[in-house]
This record gives structure tokens, C-alpha cells and sequence, in this order.
């Protein structure tokens, strides 16, 4: 090779043992031996990291202990191991029935995301006697359960108890629980309150979602009974035809905060040519007339309440020391 092509192409070689010598592309200039580095394994210390996991749901079955394998039992008995994070149990399309719970309630301690994407309504049945659906315990801090839409919800039904509280979801600690395009529905307590649901303290939200026909003869909150909390209801949810002692639909006991709205509708922004309804919410508001059977929607429309009614609303603007805000 001459040396005109060396500078074209930057290469020169020396001998067969040496091999090549880089001099630079279209330079000419001296060789020099190419230098190596020699590579350098080093450790990272990283932060404590989990990998949340997605467990799927394949059947209807149910049975004592973890349950079948692939089913709504199984996967959220494996999601919820203990030290886990919010990992998600997912219903799929090969779910064809309803989910009759043969084993009694299901119950977990850590945060849990449960979704329905079957394409199709799946109802979650209590068959037994004596049992809730679910029971979320205290170990939990946001719990999430939710269809894919309108037509395609999550039912929770059936679930009755007896002296204790929550016939269809209880949840013992504070726990934020949302509920998406979820129906909760026929759920009965005996000398307890939150004949559908009953939530110790945290944020019920229900966007989208129902709570109707679930009852608490001897208590408080027929549809839903918070002790210390907030719930909301939002995109269309309604709580109507439950029925308690006290207050039909919805009872809190006391909320985060002095003058603070416990009970929470909320609309969808309307446009800026219609008229704006009346507000929902009434602060602070309380079911009149305990002590009596009522019945109740989300907008507090008990006759008991509509007899002492400070608004359009049916609810009255009084403080109680025992219940500082419900829906009858």
C-alpha cells in the first residue's frame, strides 16, 4: 500500500505482527499504537424497589383456602402477599358467569387494584350465610375496584352479616376506596350500620357507580356508613332504595374537618349557556327524624328529612354531636 492511499484511507500497516497502525483519516502524521482501556466492573446500590405484577382471573370457580388456580380467590390471595404493592388482579374475557363466593369473604391487607375487562357485567355473589364480599383491612391504604364502563360494570351482591358491620364491603382501617362503574346492591347487616358498605375512616369515592337496595333494619347507613371520612360521589353515581333504621342512603359520623363537606356530589361541568342546578351538598347536613325507618336517595330525600329541609337538597342544615353529616 502507498503511502497517497494511506492518507486516503488513514490506515498504514506495518509488518504481518505488529497489524495496524492508526495515523489519522487524511492526515499524515506519525503512528502511534492504538490504546486499550481494560473494562471496569463496578456495583450500584440501588433504593428498595417493587415489581408490581398483574394477576388474571380465567374462571368462575371458588373453594376453601386460596382457591382454584385462576380464580378471583387465587389471584387476589397471590396479589396481595404480604410487603407487595398496589398490584392488580384482572377479570378477563374468559369470565363467562357470575362469581359465586362458595368459601365465604374475601379478604386482604394491602393495596389492591381489581378490574373487570371480560367485555361483559360480572357479578361477585355471596352464597353463604354469614359473610360479606370483601373485607379490606387495615394494612391497605388505596383500594380501587372498577369496570370498564357503563354496560360492562362490577356487581357486589348478596353479602349479609349479623352483629358486625358492612353486609357487602366492610373496611376496618383507613383505606381510600374507590369505586369505578361498580354496582352494590342487595347486601343486608343485622344490628350493624353500612348495609352495603361500611368504611372505619378514609375516602369512599363512587364515580359512575350505584349503591341501591341494600339495608341496615337495626342501624345506621343503609347504603353506605363512614365513621370518620369523606365520601363522593361523582360522573352520574346515585345511592337510592336502601333502607336502615337511620338514615337510608348515606351516614358519616364525622368528617376530616370542622366545616367540612363529608358528603361530596359532584357534577360533570355543565356548559356555560345552561343554567347551573342547585348544589347537592348541604355543609355539615344531618338525616332528621332518627329513630324512624327511612329510606333514602343520595341527595337526602327521606320524609323525615324533607319535613325539616333548609333547601331544595331534602337535608337539613343542622349540626348533631353523634352525626355530623348524612344522606337519608
Amino acid at each position: 500500500m502507498s503511502f497517497d492511499a494511506t492518507r486516503i484511507l488513514g490506515w498504514k500497516r506495518r509488518n504481518w505482527q505488529v497489524g495496524l497502525l492508526e495515523v489519522g483519516r487524511g492526515v499524515a502524521g506519525s503512528p502511534s499504537r492504538r490504546r486499550t482501556r481494560a473494562s471496569k466492573l463496578t456495583i450500584e446500590v440501588l433504593e428498595d424497589r417493587i415489581a408490581l405484577a398483574t394477576f388474571f382471573v380465567v374462571n368462575s370457580l371458588d373453594g376453601p383456602g386460596s382457591g382454584p388456580a385462576g380464580s378471583l380467590r387465587s389471584a387476589i390471595i397471590q396479589a396481595t402477599q404480604p410487603g407487595s404493592g398496589t398490584n392488580r388482579v384482572v377479570i378477563t374475557p374468559e369470565v363467562t358467569r357470575p362469581i359465586d363466593l362458595t368459601a365465604g369473604e374475601i379478604h386482604f391487607a394491602t393495596s389492591l387494584a381489581i378490574e373487570n375487562r371480560s367485555g361483559r357485567e360480572v357479578a361477585i355473589r355471596q352464597t353463604r350465610a354469614g359473610e360479606r364480599v370483601f373485607q379490606i383491612e387495615s394494612g391497605a391504604t388505596e383500594v380501587t375496584i372498577s369496570g370498564r364502563n357503563r354496560r360492562t360494570p362490577i356487581i357486589i351482591e348478596g353479602g349479609s352479616v349479623a352483629g358486625a358491620n358492612g353486609g357487602g364491603i366492610l373496611v376496618a382501617g383507613a383505606t381510600d376506596l374507590t369505586l369505578t362503574f361498580v354496582d352494590v346492591t342487595s347486601n343486608r347487616v343485622s344490628a350493624g350500620d353500612g348495609g352495603g358498605l361500611y368504611a372505619q375512616a378514609g375516602t369512599i369515592t363512587l364515580v359512575g357507580s350505584s349503591v341501591t337496595q341494600n339495608q341496615a333494619p337495626d342501624g345506621f347507613g343503609g347504603g353506605i356508613y363512614v365513621r370518620q371520612g369523606i365520601v363522593i360521589a361523582r360522573d352520574g353515581s346515585h345511592v337510592d332504595e336502601n333502607s336502615a333504621l337511620n338514615i337510608g342512603g348515606i351516614g358519616v359520623k364525622s368528617g376530616p374537618a370542622p366545616f367540612e363537606d363529608a358528603v361530596r356530589l359532584l357534577r360533570r361541568a355543565r356548559p356555560a349557556a345552561t343554567a347551573p342546578r342547585p348544589r347537592l351538598t348541604r355543609r355539615r347536613a344531618i338525616s332528621a327524624g332518627a329513630g324512624s325507618p327511612s329510606r333514602g336517595r343520595a341527595a337526602c330525600s327521606s320524609p323525615a328529612a324533607r319535613s325539616a329541609t333548609t333547601g331544595p337538597t331534602g337535608c337539613t342544615a343542622a349540626a348533631s354531636s353523634s352525626l355530623s353529616a348524612a344522606c337519608g
